[in-house]
């Protein structure tokens, strides 16, 4: 048997262009090959990201706001007049509603391309840049930077439409 040192050691791994392995370890451990190896392609692996992304909005909008209002507050049924909210808590509640705006046509460009078979170079390229996005988006925010907040929203649409073009140009096709 093999050990997942040697594994790795075996040089260079050529696999089709766009696919990011996720390999179990048992699989390096007994010498398998890599490239028959379940997997996930880099889109899918933006897209999982993107759901952790998602949990990080949520707790630190939360967060923010139960430092302002206690902790009786958030576990209480909330019912209660409340007063205005802090400015980072208004702007945390904001990224991540905008996030949740644009999350779900994320997810269903990155999943009609895969189901369709349709990634590519550009596809992976463009989960990226929406992930990337979204990523430097939430503390820009945060900070309350308008004008490059509003670039980087424009940036992760465009990353969205990079994954989304080969769909919609398939149904021309």
């Amino acid at each position: 048997m093999r050990s997942m040192v040697e594994g790795y050691l075996r040089g260079p791994v050529s696999c089709p262009s766009t696919t990011l392995r996720v390999v179990p370890l048992p699989m390096l451990a007994h010498g398998e090959e890599l490239c028959d190896a379940p997997h996930m392609t880099t889109e899918l692996v933006a897209l999982a990201w993107g759901c952790v992304l998602a949990l990080v909005h949520v707790f630190a909008a939360v967060r923010v706001k139960t430092r302002q209002y206690g902790t009786a507050w958030n576990m209480g049924a909330r019912d209660e007049a409340l007063p205005p909210p802090d400015p980072i808590v208004g702007r945390l509640a904001r990224a991540q509603a905008n996030f949740f705006e644009t999350f779900p046509i994320a997810a269903a460009a990155i999943l009609i391309v895969h189901a369709a078979g349709l990634e590519d170079r550009w596809t992976a390229i463009g989960a990226l840049v929406w992930l990337a996005a979204r990523i430097v988006y939430l503390p820009v925010y945060a900070l309350g930077i308008p004008k490059l907040r509003t670039l980087i929203f424009l940036i992760g649409i465009i990353g969205i439409g990079m994954v989304l073009w080969p769909a919609l140009t398939a149904t021309f096709g």
